[in-house]
């Protein structure tokens, strides 16, 4: 069965909500879903609904966790079972968001709702968490439905993995000390023929290097050694998975990517061997083949071995770029999202701010019209961080930047998929080339 836990949030809320959405734990965002909310907004929708309640709860939301034990359940039924929890234990009353965290080496669900009730907009802890039950609860329907599902129990699972959002944010802006030996990392595989050569170029970085159970550096302005383990820098940067980048980059320089089969047939296979005719149809069938290839690569302008080896480099990097470029915009795309809800509750309520401000009865005016007034100060306040020059950009100015985005956005998908099958066609191609050729000399040595 799966772990839980359950704690509350009392500040940040919007801070906590990007933090579980963030599209690299979750497939890019496939495997985020909500309830009565919008992802990127979320957290405006919450304080929706929380203004309409007494305003003297100091819990603005609830954060589950339901952790799964490693290899036993897929991402896609995590979630599913993630949503099962929600509508059977908040039944429909309260706003959530669930994110499918996938960085680590077990699945786990996070899950924020919102402290107050759709219905009557009083508050969790009132209506479901007399006498601090709600983690009972909360345990017995995840045991449920995880004995529904066939899974079994964690017994020992892992505590205080997470990463702080102190340490996500400075990862984002690229100034902590992890984003820097992350980086490091990644450069130095770039460079490496094998593994050791890898930490020979750790070392010139300034780095000591220790590779006992677990490979570790030790970053130079700080005195101890980092483990490279999922937990501490990512999956992505333990030995085994930095042996298998190096492996496979070299493999794209040297042309031994492993590639969908080629046309080229075998004529070594015994079948050939014993029968003349049969290896002569497939002697043609491997020149037309070849043909047929040698076109494609004039049709894409290569001429040579040489230039079909830099042509294919050139189109991986492109593919990164452009891998990276769509990462970007959808980082900014989210933060557009937000912005625009921001400036429609500016704009809506401005007028009714302005009138406030007139009126002499202020505190009469202020209770008539709360949740209005305090739904625009938010705004206002949110905006001004953003903006701190004051230059708050129009609704309009900030809507046609976003639908900008959503069209690059789109275009650059298409120009992904287009590169991806020209690399994919490029590769079986240069594969292809290789069969022949080898075939071409064996059959010369023969004769010979």
């Amino acid at each position: 069965m799966a772990r839980t836990e359950i704690h509350s949030i009392e500040t940040t809320l919007n801070l906590a909500i990007d933090y579980i959405i963030n599209p690299a734990k979750t497939n890019d965002y496939e495997l985020c879903s909500t309830y009565e909310c919008s992802l990127h907004c979320a957290s405006l929708d919450f304080e929706d609904e929380f203004l309409k309640g007494t305003g003297r709860a100091k819990t603005l939301a609830k954060h589950m966790v339901q952790s799964f034990k490693p290899g036993e359940v897929s991402p896609e039924e995590a979630h599913r079972i993630g949503r099962e929890l929600c509508d059977k234990f908040l039944k429909g009353n309260y706003q959530y968001v669930i994110a499918t965290h996938v960085d680590r080496e077990h699945i786990h669900n996070h899950i924020i709702f919102n402290n107050v009730s759709l219905n009557d907009h009083r508050t969790f802890e009132t209506l479901e968490n007399r006498g601090a039950n709600s983690y009972e609860n909360l345990r017995r329907i995840s045991d449920e439905l995880c004995e529904e599902h066939g899974l079994s129990v964690i017994e020992n699972p892992e505590r205080g993995t997470g990463k702080c959002y102190y340490e996500w944010q400075q990862d984002k802006l690229g100034k902590s000390w992890k984003s820097s030996l992350r980086s490091d990392i990644d450069s130095a595989v770039k460079r490496s023929a094998n593994y050791e050569e890898f930490l020979s170029n750790m070392q010139s970085m300034g780095y000591e290097y220790r590779d006992r159970k677990y490979l570790a550096f030790k970053v130079p302005e700080r005195t101890n050694f980092t483990c490279c383990k999922q937990k501490v820098l990512g999956w992505y940067y333990v030995k085994e998975q930095i042996v298998k980048r190096i492996e496979r980059y070299n493999a794209l320089k040297n042309g031994s990517l492993k590639t969908r089969r080629t046309g080229i047939i075998d004529t070594d296979e015994s079948k050939f061997q014993n029968s003349k005719g049969l290896e002569r149809w497939a002697i043609i069938r491997n020149m037309q083949e070849a043909s047929k290839i040698i076109n494609l690569l004039t049709e894409k302008g290569v001429s040579s071995v040489e230039e079909l080896e830099e042509k294919l480099l050139n189109l991986h990097g492109e593919r990164l770029e452009l891998a990276e470029r769509l990462n970007d915009l959808q980082d900014e795309i989210n933060s557009r999202s937000e912005l625009i809800k921001l400036l429609e509750t500016y704009r809506e309520y401005k007028p009714l701010y302005a009138q406030y401000k007139e009126v002499r009865a202020k505190e009469k005016f202020r209770s008539e019209h709360f949740k209005e007034i305090t739904k625009y100060e938010g705004a206002l306040r949110k905006l001004k961080e953003l903006y701190p020059d004051g230059k708050i950009p129009q609704l309009e100015s900030a809507q046609r930047k976003f639908y900008s985005l959503i069209d690059e956005r789109n275009q650059k998908n298409k120009d992904y998929k287009s590169l991806k099958s020209e690399l994919s066609e490029l590769e079986t191609a240069r594969k292809s080339i290789g069969e022949y050729l080898d075939k071409e000399r064996k059959n010369h040595d023969i004769s010979h």
